[in-house]
Parts: C-alpha cells; structure tokens; sequence
C-alpha cells in the first residue's frame, strides 16, 4: 500500500482528536484499519501479503509486510535499514527493505555494485527477501514507458552475480 503513511495526509495539530482520542495517541492506529480495509477489498483471504509502508500493533495478523520504503542506494540508508529491520522486527513479524536501496543506484559503478552485495547479504536474513529499485543510467524505457536501467542481478558483472547467486544460496 503506498501512501499509507499517516504524515503523508494532510498534517494535523497535535490535539486534535479523532473518535477513539488524541491524534497524539492513537494517530497511528487508522493505518490498522487500513490494512484491515485492503485485506476485505481482497476477499479476506488468509493467504497473501499486503506490502506496506507503515504498520502499527496490530497488522501483522492482517499479513502485513513492512518495508523501508524508498530509500537511497547508500552504504549510510543500508546501515540504517540494518538498524531499522532489527528493532521493527521486535515488535511486527514481517519486514523487508529494498535491496540496494530504490533510488540513484548507477549499475556501471563498482562501488553500487559492492553495496548491492552488501545489501543481498543483509537481506536473505529478513522475512522477506526483495529486489526493487530504479537504476541509472537510464537507457529505455521500460514496459510502463518509464525511463530505466536493469535491475537484475545478471546485469551487475559476474562477481556482483556471483556473490549475490551466494547468498540467496544461503537463504
């Protein structure tokens, strides 16, 4: 679900109150409702995942992955998301991040190469495993007519694949 952010709406005074009380605690809790309003729209189904990226007590039981959201292809936005996995996963069953970060990753360098190993390496220990992203350079656009590059991992180099191929082995 994007855009299921509450600081994405229309920003709210700190008293204001919503039916159940104060935007200050409780403001989190519609995105529980959220979930729970994504789940009926796909027939209740128990089988599934809602891919989300924000979650609050009480969305796990609604299938509910958390992720990091669109964050820079950075070795600083990886150690965060590292930090970020570990404490999220204390209190919500399902989390994941983009591996190699989502945006300004330029596949011709080798220093996002090595990140986005890094990265594969972080990810095969969380719940679930995902690649997502939008690379430079941006040669063609893609099939939504969006301008991209690959994001495959045969399309870093043979070392990237190779180790990359050795950490999903790992999963």
């Amino acid at each position: 679900l994007d855009a299921a952010e509450p600081e994405r709406l229309a920003p709210l005074p700190r008293d204001a109150t919503y039916a159940p009380g104060r935007v200050s605690q409780v403001g989190m809790a519609w995105v529980v409702a959220h979930h729970a309003n994504a789940r009926a729209a796909i027939g209740g189904q128990r089988r599934g995942i809602v891919l989300s990226r924000s979650a609050w007590f009480g969305s796990s039981p609604l299938g509910v992955v958390l992720w990091n959201g669109d964050v820079n292809s950075t070795f600083d936005a990886l150690r965060r998301s590292v930090t970020a996995g570990l404490n999220v996963q204390l209190a919500h069953a399902w989390w994941t991040t983009d591996t190699g970060g989502y945006a300004n990753g330029d596949i011709r360098s080798l220093r996002w190469r090595e990140l986005v190993v890094r990265w594969a390496q972080f990810s095969v220990f969380t719940p679930v495993m995902r690649l997502h992203g939008q690379r430079e350079p941006y040669p063609e656009p893609n099939r939504c007519g969006q301008p991209h590059a690959p994001n495959t991992p045969w399309s870093w180099g043979a070392t990237a694949l190779r180790c990359v191929q050795r950490a999903v082995a790992l999963r």
